[in-house]
């Protein structure tokens, strides 16, 4: 279907949202409204990209036939949703942040308050868990390399029950 659109002249995104107007707006609303999920302030052209595929997939030239399909197609509102999820994660993943972090935020982190029992740290939006096992690693090191003596926690938490069910699996 996706190849079939192509050669119909449908093969950009920019295309196929060309003057829909409030209706791209209608459907995150939906989906927002269906999922609990705010996705007002998410990237649209990333939106747009899977709202795009999905629709290629489906057969639905316009925003607004697929958004009709939506509103009567509970099980595609779910894997829309599961599209806009799609998480972006690697171990170590933007290198100068983990750097940052090892140099300037955990010495802080771990010279306030020695005797206030274990350092905690949130991994927000941790998708498949690469991220938060990052952590635990840089944590480790950390504490070796210093010579510490001292507990941490990691709490990991993501909107998508599918990533949380594979970070937890530790592989």
């Amino acid at each position: 279907r996706y190849i079939e659109m192509r050669e119909r002249g449908i093969d950009s995104v920019d295309r196929v949202f060309n003057e829909v107007g409030h209706e791209f707006q209608d459907l995150l609303k939906l989906v927002s409204e269906k999922t609990d999920i705010d996705f007002s302030l998410y990237k649209s052209p990333t939106l747009k990209r899977r709202v795009a595929r999905r629709m290629a997939l489906k057969g639905q030239e316009t925003i607004h036939t697929y958004l009709e399909l939506l509103k009567k197609d509970s099980s595609e509102l779910n894997t829309l949703h599961r599209e806009f999820l799609v998480g972006v994660t690697n171990f170590f993943r933007d290198r100068p942040v983990w750097d940052a972090l090892e140099d300037i935020a955990l010495p802080e982190l771990f010279k306030r308050d020695a005797d206030a029992g274990p350092v905690r740290v949130w991994s927000v939006g941790c998708s498949t868990g690469e991220e938060a096992y990052s952590l635990v690693m840089l944590l480790q090191k950390f504490c070796a390399d210093n010579d510490i003596d001292r507990d941490f926690r990691v709490f990991a938490t993501d909107v998508n029950e599918n990533s949380i069910a594979a970070a937890k699996q530790g592989v």
